[in-house]
């Protein structure tokens, strides 16, 4: 099965040789991103469809990440959760994870 996005995955160098780095997890959201499953349920699927309505949808690029997923953000949490998606931020590094999973997008589609 093809990845839904291109992504190019660097090691950092201050990162010890032989250490995978570690996966973000939804526990790791800002506090109340995840309440009643929001980001799980609202923003991820959110994201998906504000990426499946573009110019062309598929394959994303990883640099449209960050105003797709920043957009999916404030549409579910408005003012009442501000936060910035930026790459490395935990958020981002779930969809991110997600994306490379199709078989958990899936999941979360179906959920």
């Amino acid at each position: 099965m093809q990845s839904l996005i291109k992504a190019e995955v660097k090691q950092e160098p201050a990162q010890e040789p032989g250490k995978q780095r570690r996966r973000a997890r939804l526990e790791e959201l800002p506090a109340g991103a995840n309440q009643k499953g929001a980001f799980s349920r609202k923003v991820i699927p959110l994201f998906l469809v504000l990426a499946h309505s573009g110019e062309i949808p598929w394959p994303l690029d990883e640099r449209d990440l960050e105003p797709l997923l920043q957009d999916a953000w404030n549409k579910v949490y408005g003012q009442s959760l501000p936060f910035k998606t930026l790459k490395g931020t935990v958020p981002y590094e779930l969809v991110l994870f997600f994306l490379s999973n199709p078989s958990l997008t899936l999941l979360i589609i179906a959920y």
